[in-house]
């Protein structure tokens, strides 16, 4: 019979990093141990295809050999392996059209022999992609804002031409690796992480269990600011919210390309992608990412009799302007100054936007 003491039915997920910032490859050694150590957190099928794990790190600069941070930003993609250059063609397309120039790609070296045979059967071709800033003064905030709106662009028109690609990350800032497979495979499977050059100072990582979702390789986590462990029990509710309230999407930040966003949720996700949707949306909009994630993930406030006036009076307008929904859940993401942001919550709600006036 089932022991409800030895449940193991949810995803592993945790972060290491470096208070001081400095990058070395101690802080992904570390956390790929940590990651192979949570395999009992995921699920495999029967021929040893695991549901998915990963890292996400700030992007490797003495592994790649690209510039500062300022000047290259980096993307990684898993393309289809029918129509591959077609894919190519219209991710360097979006990026020229927004002011970006494209540097160059990287085939990433990978060892399929470590995949289970369904895993294999669906692995993308995996490329990076190394990109040029658009033209005025180094910003970074404002860089990683272009590169969202690029990707929103790149989804929009790859689905418009029935071309299956997704990009697991494009940042200045960091990258994500992540595959279908369990974390002890993970650095088997890619070369790089294996490097002793390859440097961080951050590393959120996550082993997937499956639920309400099928394992699929873009559903592996991390995702592109956070890792996600629970499950948000009014998931559809939240997205029908998000998508009926989307036409008076606004921000001073986007303007006429505001449209470009929508739809904000991927209907295709998972309930932990809908959320670094709504996430990634504040963040990108210019909320700071403690506040955003305050919003989205606030504390069961409500009878708490000495909270200071001020954070009262937030959480009411947070009321309004997104809706709740149960589930127990942990949270790690990196925050906009590649820093990493922990928001431990009680059960009482998990909440996706419902108004978005940002």
């Amino acid at each position: 019979m089932l022991d409800p003491w030895r449940e193991r039915d949810a995803c592993g997920v945790g972060f290491v990093a470096r208070a001081d910032g400095i990058r070395d490859h101690d802080i992904l050694a570390k956390a790929l141990t940590a990651v192979a150590r949570l395999a009992h957190r995921g699920a495999a099928s029967n021929d040893k295809s695991g549901d998915g794990a990963g890292v996400l790190t700030q992007i490797p600069h003495r592994l790649l050999g690209v510039g500062p941070v300022e000047r290259v930003a980096l993307g990684m993609v898993f393309l289809p392996t029918q129509r591959t250059d077609e894919a190519i063609d219209l991710i360097e397309s979006a990026l020229v059209s927004l002011g970006m120039s494209v540097l160059g790609w990287r085939v990433v070296p990978v060892n399929a022999g470590v995949l289970g045979p369904l895993a294999a059967a669906n692995q993308p071709v995996i490329r990076q992609i190394f990109i040029g800033p658009p033209s005025g003064p180094a910003n970074a905030q404002l860089w990683e804002r272009r590169l969202y709106l690029a990707r929103r662009v790149i989804e929009r028109r790859a689905a418009a031409a029935g071309i299956e690609l997704f990009v697991c990350s494009m940042s200045c800032r960091t990258v994500v690796y992540k595959a279908l497979l369990v974390g002890t495979e993970l650095p088997g499977f890619y070369a790089d992480l294996q490097s002793p050059l390859f440097e961080t100072a951050i590393t959120v990582f996550h082993q997937r269990y499956s639920t309400n979702t099928l394992p699929s390789w873009p559903l592996a986590q991390p995702f592109r600011l956070l890792a996600h462990n629970g499950e948000i029990n009014t998931l559809w509710g939240n997205r029908n919210a998000m998508l009926a309230r989307e036409p008076a999407l606004a921000a001073p930040a986007w303007e006429r390309d505001v449209e470009l966003l929508k739809p904000v949720i991927w209907d295709g996700g998972s309930d932990s992608t809908s959320l670094d949707n709504a996430f990634e949306l504040l963040v990108r909009s210019g909320r700071d990412p403690v506040h955003a994630l305050m919003m989205l993930l606030p504390e069961a406030w409500e009878r708490i009799p000495d909270m200071h006036p001020a954070l009262r009076s937030t959480r009411l307008r947070s009321v309004s302007t997104s809706s709740s929904s149960p589930g127990p859940r942990r949270p790690d993401s990196t925050t906009s100054a590649g820093s990493r942001s922990t928001t431990p919550t009680s059960d009482a709600a998990t909440t996706t936007l419902s108004r978005v006036t940002l």
